[in-house]
């Protein structure tokens, strides 16, 4: 009997020691991690977002002046998987494709100006040449040195001297985000191709801050934009937000509180400013440019999600030293501000009741291993006192 309960004391120091190892990797593991429910929401991201304002300025093309235009900004936001299509510069041979050079191209055969650089190969289905479903490691040698990057090889076919590759990247926690912007006159509904483009952003979906020097990302990025951290707190500020239109990093300064509706928004303000020597505006050549950024943007605070922008300005102003007049003169060469169309609340909403459902799904889950644990002290104690008393009564054996 004794020996009985001297291994159970032992079974329920093991179980004591393995539930509080689940309360301390259930707390230290992000909640995104715990449940998919946010995490697939932002994988599977298709939305369409409008903004209104005006611009006024210099025309790009033309160098004439412009009055000022009412605008709108239809901007389609997307994940894609991140696929890529290479076609080979250098000759290739499939079976052994290493150390040969490509050359990105679109879908109508365009060719585009990222180039890259094949490293290493992985023939997975052993059919000793590349073909689908191998791996390639690439790195981008043009415009920029970036990578080397794992992609997975979905078609490879042949024609000639040309070999065409279609890939995706593997990129494990991180998501690839399009959005696909055009500035319209308002009155007359043309685009301003000037203005108009499209960005791709590959951001970790954990951490909601950018995948620096991806090779997807049309440009490289940093810090948070366009998600923001989980938890934001009241009165503090947000640092490293991608600042796209300066290409840098800045601060969101926390401003106040306000509640539409049932819904509670931080609102945050940001005032940055660059100067730069660089030819800012194609056609037009100054001796530096004062490029100013402001936004005003609501944020839902617990899920992080962006809301509703109140204004965001972008202002270029060109300085040169006017030799005739001995002085310094500038001149206000671009001006756009606008703001998002409407405030939509159904988004932060369901976003924050899920991030809500997910805590206290966490803390509850938390609770009864904590209790699990107190059960099986409190057994433990009281077998270690069973245990205790069996043994001074046990007779002792003569020797």
């Amino acid at each position: 009997m004794w020996v009985l309960k001297s291994k159970f004391n032992m079974a329920l120091i093991i179980a004591i020691i393995l539930t509080l190892s689940l309360i301390a990797v259930w707390y230290v593991i992000p909640i995104p991690k715990v449940s998919p429910l946010i995490v697939s929401d932002l994988e599977n991201l298709d939305a369409i977002s409008t903004m209104e304002g005006t611009f006024s300025g210099f025309a790009c093309e033309g160098l004439y002046s412009v009055s000022e235009l009412p605008i709108r900004i239809e901007a389609h936001l997307h994940t894609t998987n991140g696929t890529i299509r290479l076609q080979n510069e250098t000759a290739i041979n499939l079976t052994n494709p290493v150390d040969t050079k490509w050359r990105a191209i679109s879908e109508t055969n365009v060719l585009l100006d990222k180039k890259y650089h094949l490293q290493s190969w992985k023939d997975i289905d052993k059919d000793g040449k590349l073909s689908s479903s191998d791996q390639i490691n690439i790195n981008k040698t043009e415009p920029a040195p970036v990578g080397p990057w794992w992609y997975d090889v979905q078609e490879v076919w042949k024609y000639g001297a040309f070999c065409d590759i279609i890939a995706c990247p593997r990129m494990g926690d991180d998501i690839i985000l399009r959005i696909d912007a055009n500035i319209l006159r308002a009155d007359t509904n043309e685009t301003i191709p000037e203005l108009s483009g499209n960005s791709t952003y590959v951001f970790n979906k954990l951490t909601r801050e950018n995948v620096k020097d991806a090779p997807e990302a049309n440009k490289p990025r940093e810090g948070y934009d366009p998600f923001y951290p989980l938890h934001l707190k009241l009165g503090e500020d947000i640092s490293n937000v991608w600042l796209d239109n300066l290409d840098e990093t800045g601060t969101l300064k926390f401003n106040r509180t306000v509640k539409i509706e049932d819904v509670e928004l931080y609102e945050y303000f940001l005032n940055k400013t660059l100067i730069t020597n660089e030819t800012v505006i194609p056609g037009l050549y100054y001796d530096n440019y004062t490029v100013t950024y402001t936004k005003t943007a609501l944020i839902e605070p617990l899920s992080g999600i962006p809301t509703y922008t109140e204004n965001e300005t972008l202002i270029i102003v060109g300085t040169w030293f006017n030799s005739f007049k001995g002085v310094t003169e500038s001149k206000k060469l671009i001006h756009l501000t606008y703001k998002d169309k409407e405030l939509d609340l159904v988004t932060p909403r369901l976003a924050h009741g899920a991030m809500q459902v997910l805590e206290f799904d966490k803390e509850v889950k938390g609770w009864i291993l904590g209790a699990i644990v107190v059960i099986l002290t409190v057994a433990f104690i009281f077998n270690t006192r069973s245990l205790s008393r069996a043994r001074k009564t046990t007779p002792q054996a003569k020797t």
